[in-house]
């Protein structure tokens, strides 16, 4: 408990913010999730498959959206953010392990404590072994991944390879973006008629 309790304390005294602010701003964010089903199998699933395409679209929204609002707030000083180096083997490793993991369970890190709350089993035994796989990569992280991810490329940013104004460069971005949004048409999957999976 006094762990939980330095936790809550760290949070909210490392210039994230009003803990409350955080608290409303995940329940808004899950309470989208929730009514979009997003959580739902059959969407991520469906979207590993390329039956289902409503993943993409909000993906596509809600980054270009919130890319441009950011870029906003931070001009502003409400916000900011902090640039993480570039390691292009572990992007290549971690995105195939977590890409793996999404089309096997029909979840990811975002929708799974919706699944979990919902009594889903395998999706508690997916958030045991997170921890677990956490733990190992941060205590072998030296003696192993480091040489296996490979050398940092620094802090690079989309305005220093267009070597462009950061605003053009973010607005076209993200205007990219939400264009591809709504480009995208909307198919929703049905596991129960599709045909394709049905075994004889």
């Amino acid at each position: 408990m006094d762990m939980f309790k330095q936790l809550l304390q760290d949070i909210s005294t490392q210039a994230h913010g009003s803990l409350w602010l955080i608290l409303l701003l995940g329940f808004c964010f899950g309470l989208i999730i929730y009514l979009t089903r997003l959580y739902a199998f059959e969407k991520i699933a469906g979207f590993s498959l390329l039956e289902d395409t409503l993943v993409p679209k909000m993906l596509f929204f809600t980054i270009g959206l919130t890319s441009i609002g950011l870029y906003f707030f931070v001009e502003m000083g409400v916000a900011h953010y902090h640039i993480k180096p570039l390691v292009i083997g572990g992007i290549v490793l971690g995105g195939t392990l977590f890409g793996s993991a999404m089309a096997i369970l029909g979840s990811c890190p975002g929708t799974a404590p919706i699944g979990m709350a919902q009594g889903r089993i395998d999706l508690w035994v997916a958030g045991l072994g997170g921890l677990v796989g956490g733990w190992f990569f941060t205590y072998y992280y030296d003696d192993f991944f480091a040489s296996l991810i490979g050398q940092t490329q620094g802090k690079v940013t989309l305005f220093e390879w267009f070597e462009s104004p950061s605003l053009v460069t973010l607005l076209l971005f993200g205007s990219v973006l939400l264009a591809l949004s709504f480009w995208i048409p909307l198919k929703e999957w049905n596991p129960q008629e599709d045909d394709t999976l049905s075994v004889s």
